[in-house]
């Protein structure tokens, strides 16, 4: 099932970094997705982050037939926002670099 997905390897830009929480993986909810319904690995539009280092991350989206991996560096905007999601995601610990803060609204 894991394989089937579309993989991105993203990189942190200079001077940025990826935090990490108590759950391994997190999901994001598709913006249409209904609120009662639970989101999983196969939810179309769920994007999964699973953070590899503090530099790296696997992201993973939709199903696909392409066996295609891909690499880049995110916009610091976009880190920002998916820090945010891992933060929300977190049960009760969020690591980060030291020094930075991450605001969870």
């Amino acid at each position: 099932m894991i394989l089937s997905l579309q993989w991105l390897v993203a990189f942190a830009p200079p001077g940025e970094s990826f935090i990490t929480c108590d759950s391994p993986i997190t999901l994001s909810r598709p913006v249409d997705h209904p609120r009662w319904m639970g989101v999983g690995l196969l939810t179309p539009g769920a994007e999964k982050v699973i953070p590899l280092t503090r530099h790296a991350a696997l992201l993973m989206w939709d199903q696909t037939s392409s066996r295609e991996i891909r690499f880049g560096i995110l916009e610091r905007d976009r880190l920002r926002a998916l820090n945010e999601t891992i933060v929300r995601s977190a049960e009760r610990f969020a690591c980060g670099q030291a020094g930075r803060s991450f605001p969870v609204y």
